[in-house]
Parts: structure tokens; sequence; C-alpha cells
């Protein structure tokens, strides 16, 4: 099968940034567009389950989650666990 020119050109012109962007509106919409922690649909960032700095994976859309700005930030670099055990305290 041929590939068409333009589909080849728009493959070489693939920013890394679209592609980044891609993937992290990939994980919102898997989420439904809200925080996992509140369910806030506001400020939505990307959250990593097991924090890079304890060895989760960056680019593993398994160890990711939508998160507000807020819960992402409470959260830190907290463990999942410890972070639940630290919300049902307050």
């Amino acid at each position: 099968m041929e590939t068409p020119r333009s589909l080849m050109h728009d493959l070489l012109t693939f920013r890394a940034s679209d592609a980044k962007r891609m993937w992290m509106d990939n994980i919102k919409a898997r989420d439904g567009w809200q925080c996992t922690y509140c369910g806030s649909t506001e400020n939505l960032t990307i959250d990593h389950i097991v924090p890079r700095c304890k060895g989760g994976a960056r680019w593993d859309a398994n160890n990711c989650t939508t998160a507000c700005r807020a819960c992402n930030q409470a959260k830190g670099s907290m463990s999942l666990a410890d972070f639940t055990n630290f919300v049902l305290a307050v």
C-alpha cells in the first residue's frame, strides 16, 4: 500500500510537544476529564501514581492519572496509599 505524500509530510513534521499534548489529552479522556481524587474538572494535570522520584515510570499511561492542580500538589511525592491516608485524616 502506498502512503500518500501529505501523510508522510505530516508524520515527518510531527512535533514532540504535539505528541505530549495528545498523550496527556488521552489520559484525561480515559479518566473522564475529571480529577481521580476529588472529581474536579478545573485545572487538570497529570499525576504519577508511583512518583518518578520513587521509581515510577514517566511515560507509562498505567502510572499516570488525571488530577487537579490542588490534589497533584497536595500529593507531591507521596505514595498513593500515603496520600489516601492523608486525605482521610483531614
